[in-house]
C-alpha cells in the first residue's frame, strides 16, 4: 500500500519575541484558541471542515511569512518523491524536513496526525445585533514567475490534486473537488511566498474588526482589501469563495 500524504499545516512564522502575543492575534482573527505547543510554537487547532489541516503560529529569526506543511506517513519516502518533482532538501529538523520547491517556497514534511479537532467555532449572537461571519478563505502560493505553468504542475503533484492555469495566465487553481480553504496560484512581481485569505460576508465589517485586533488597512485591489498584521504578513479580506461559506465560520458582532 502506498504511504498517503496531504495537505497538513499552515504554519504562520512571526519574527518576534512575543510568541503568546502573536498567536492570540492570529487566534482572534480565525475564531481559533491558542494551545501551548513549545518554547518556539503554539497549536491554534484544526480547521473545521477540512480534515487534518493544522494552523500554527510559529516564532522565528527569519523574516515574517506563511508556509505549508505537507502530512506524510512515511517521511523520507515522501521527500524522495518531492524530489523526484524538483524540490530539493534544506535541513532536518527533529522529525520533519524542511525543502524547498523550484518555484522557490520554503515548506516541510512533517509525521501524518490523525489528533482531535481544536477549534473553538463561533456561536449566533443576539437578535437584533449587527454581525458577520469569516473564515480563513484561500491558500494563495504568490510564485514569481510569467508562466505559472511550471509551478502549477509541481504543487498539483506534491499536494496530490489538479491544477488548471486560468485563461489569462494569471491565476491557478489547485484541487480535483471544491474543498476548504481554496487552494490558489498567483503570478505575482515580488518574492515567492504564501498568504492567506480571510473569506467575509461583510468585508466592511470584517476590516474594522481587524483594526481594532491590531491590523493595518493597506488598500483596495479589485475586489478584496489587503491587510497587515502586527506581526508582519500581508493578508486579504475578500468575498465568500464558493458554497460552502459560512459553514461553521465564526459570528462576530460588527
Amino acid at each position: 500500500m502506498t504511504p498517503r500524504s496531504r495537505l497538513g499545516g499552515i504554519s504562520i512564522d512571526c519574527q518576534t519575541g512575543n510568541l503568546p502575543d502573536a498567536a492570540r492575534f492570529w487566534a482572534d482573527v480565525l475564531g481559533m484558541e491558542a494551545t501551548p505547543g513549545s518554547e518556539t510554537f503554539m497549536r491554534l487547532g484544526r480547521l473545521e471542515g477540512a480534515p487534518g489541516l493544522t494552523v500554527e503560529v510559529q516564532r522565528v529569526t527569519h523574516t515574517s511569512r506563511v508556509h505549508l506543511d505537507i502530512e506524510a506517513e512515511d517521511v523520507p519516502a515522501e521527500v524522495a518523491r518531492l524530489e523526484a518533482l524538483g524540490a530539493t532538501q534544506t535541513r532536518v529538523v527533529q522529525d520533519w524536513v524542511v525543502m524547498a520547491a523550484p518555484s522557490g517556497h520554503g515548506f516541510c514534511v512533517v509525521p501524518w496526525d490523525d489528533g482531535p479537532s481544536e477549534r473553538t467555532p463561533g456561536t449566533g449572537l443576539e437578535a437584533g445585533r449587527r454581525t458577520h461571519c469569516s473564515r480563513l478563505g484561500v491558500l494563495v502560493i504568490d510564485c514569481q514567475t510569467p508562466d505559472l505553468g511550471p509551478a502549477t504542475a509541481f504543487w498539483a503533484s506534491a499536494l496530490g490534486v489538479t491544477g488548471k492555469v486560468d485563461a489569462d495566465g494569471k491565476y491557478a487553481v489547485l484541487a480535483d473537488r471544491k474543498g476548504y480553504p481554496k487552494l490558489l496560484l498567483q503570478s505575482v512581481d515580488h518574492e515567492p511566498r504564501v498568504h492567506i485569505d480571510i473569506e467575509t460576508d461583510d468585508q466592511e465589517a470584517e476590516v474594522a474588526r481587524l483594526k481594532t485586533l491590531g491590523a493595518r488597512e493597506v488598500g483596495p485591489v479589485k475586489r478584496w482589501i489587503v491587510m497587515e498584521a502586527p506581526t508582519g504578513q500581508r493578508f486579504c479580506v475578500v468575498r465568500p469563495q464558493d458554497d460552502s461559506f459560512p459553514g461553521r465560520a465564526p459570528v462576530w458582532e460588527a
